[in-house]
């Protein structure tokens, strides 16, 4: 399976509720901050997005794209984004240098 990231900016008013039901829907999810998620799915960019476009209203932004490589950036994320960030497969954490020589 491959990890797919969502993110969505909805105006202010918006209800996110709906859209968040959806998105808790797959097994293994991760809500990393408000408004961006990180799935494991077989399911297709395309598809995430059609599955998701439903929840939203005019003036909601979103994008699905596939996380691959390396990631870094973990900082202040939590105990629980850093556990499943870091149990992926195929997706190498960027590693940090003491070396300040």
């Amino acid at each position: 399976m491959i990890v797919k990231m969502i993110t969505y900016d909805l105006p202010e008013g918006h209800d996110d509720t709906e859209l968040v039901r959806c998105l808790e829907q797959y097994h293994d999810r991760l809500r990393l901050v408000h408004g961006t998620w990180l799935i494991r799915t077989d399911d297709d960019a395309a598809k995430v997005r059609d599955r998701l476009m439903p929840f939203l209203n005019d003036g909601d932004k979103l994008f699905v794209s596939e996380l691959w490589g390396s990631w870094a950036g973990s900082y202040n994320l939590g105990e629980e984004a850093l556990t499943w960030l870091t149990h992926l497969e195929g997706i190498e954490q960027e590693s940090l240098s003491n070396d300040l020589t």
